[in-house]
């Protein structure tokens, strides 16, 4: 609900049909928190552009 509010609604309401939401053919960056709501993984344009050291196997695709 809470992602929805910020997200979805908010992009719907700024005309932005392609953001909002995570769905195939949309533009996102997203950042991957742990229980501790520490970064654990950035991927920006499609890309990992951080994961945290010592993840590197536990995240690999």
């Amino acid at each position: 609900v809470a992602a929805r509010l910020c997200a979805t609604n908010a992009a719907a309401v700024i005309g932005e049909a392609e953001r909002g939401s995570i769905e195939p053919g949309k533009f996102a960056d997203l950042v991957l928190l742990d229980e501790r709501f520490e970064v654990v993984a950035t991927v920006c344009a499609g890309r990992v552009a951080y994961l945290r050291p010592g993840d590197e196997r536990r995240h690999s695709a």
